[in-house]
């Protein structure tokens, strides 16, 4: 999660509740005096979403497992930012040794999804992507 993209996400949250407030507003996302194109504020949210996504998805699935809540949620929060260690169990002096295979592979999507972006890793699981374009 880039630091951008928070910035982005709050601005938008304080003109959405300042709408509550003044109805008739019309107020627009602006980073350094620049007015930011509605498209890419709405892009950021989904952003935002799938990322939340994921990360709630990840930790229920690997807290089927019987390790401690700050390990399986850092763990997760590790994998997808490729930040390096968590807390508990995967913190500075522990590894990923402890837990089970099936959580080795949702971590390792995690980090291949975070590494290269959650959407085009979605599209891949697209099956209009896969099929085979006829050529006329």
């Amino acid at each position: 999660m880039k630091l951008i993209r928070i910035l982005l996400l709050l601005k938008m949250a304080r003109i959405e509740l300042s709408r509550i407030l003044h109805p008739g507003s019309v107020k627009s996302v602006s980073i350094n005096e620049k007015r930011v194109n509605h498209d890419i504020v709405s892009k950021t949210a989904l952003f935002f979403f799938i990322y939340f996504a994921f990360f709630f998805v990840s930790v229920m699935l690997i807290s089927i497992e019987d390790k401690d809540i700050v390990s399986s949620t850092t763990a997760v929060i590790a994998s997808l930012s490729n930040i390096g260690p968590g807390l508990g169990v995967v913190g500075p002096t522990g590894n990923y040794a402890a837990f089970t295979s099936f959580s080795k592979v949702i971590l390792s999507f995690c980090m291949i999804a975070g590494r290269l972006e959650f959407l085009p890793i979605l599209v891949l699981f697209m099956p209009s992507v896969w099929k085979r374009k006829m050529i006329k």
